[in-house]
């Protein structure tokens, strides 16, 4: 397919993701922020990533557990979030 034929618009479109999938991926695995990677927000992933492993390895100093408190709150409010965002007819959201 030459590029002439591609729509003008396909560098601008946001990548779209399953909605459940993505709350899925938030509620059982947010504290490492696997559903940003698979929305397409790779740096925010890694860094939501690098946070859940210092917080992980430092749950016996008790800071850890305070780090992972915080990745759970703002994964909840992702998720209430992705949930009040309309999908389209395949159940897909711009996140």
């Amino acid at each position: 397919m030459s590029e002439s034929n591609l729509p003008k618009n396909i560098e601008n479109r946001e990548p779209k993701c399953n909605k459940v999938i993505y709350c899925l991926l938030a509620w059982f695995f947010g504290t490492f922020e696997i559903h940003a990677f698979y929305a397409g927000r790779k740096q925010e992933g890694i860094y939501f990533l690098i946070a859940g492993i210092i917080g992980t390895l430092t749950t016996f100093i008790l800071v850890g557990y305070v780090i992972i408190l915080i990745e759970f709150i703002i994964c909840v409010i992702q998720i209430v979030n992705a949930i009040q965002k309309p999908s389209d007819e395949f159940g897909r959201i711009s996140d």
